[in-house]
């Protein structure tokens, strides 16, 4: 799971069974803030265009979901560049348009937790509900 490899989707889990999370693991620094939000932006609209053309719908069979939350998870905090960029993302989302009404959000994700113990919490967890 990297910010690189914009056609695939990081994580993706229904959370009481209306609640569509798509997660995204954001390794960069931002020392070099212009081209993480090149990078960060490309994978952003892939996410843009898996919700618009409903691809979400084969992973949701079963549940009836009425938002789609798509949560970045940042190993660190942005500088001023990059706190510019971020803001500007929301005008993208709220753009959004999405058949049966479903609201779509967009989260930042700041946690001192580090995104690689996230990224592997969600692999245990996903291995562990193939087992049940």
């Amino acid at each position: 799971m990297s910010v690189f490899k914009v056609d695939v989707i990081d994580e993706a889990y229904v959370a009481q069974k209306n609640f569509l999370n798509l997660l995204i693991f954001d390794h960069l620094g931002w020392e070099n803030a212009r081209k993480h939000a090149r990078v960060l932006f490309e994978k952003i609209k892939s996410y843009i265009y898996f919700i618009e053309s409903e691809q979400y719908l084969e992973h949701t069979k079963g549940f009836d979901v009425e938002t789609i939350i798509v949560r970045c998870v940042f190993r660190e905090k942005p500088n001023e560049l990059g706190i510019k960029f971020l803001a500007s993302i929301n005008r993208f989302f709220e753009k959004i348009h999405v058949k049966r009404g479903i609201k779509v959000l967009f989260l930042l994700d700041f946690s001192s937790v580090h995104c690689c113990i996230i990224e592997k919490l969600c692999i245990f967890f996903k291995r562990m509900l193939k087992i049940w």
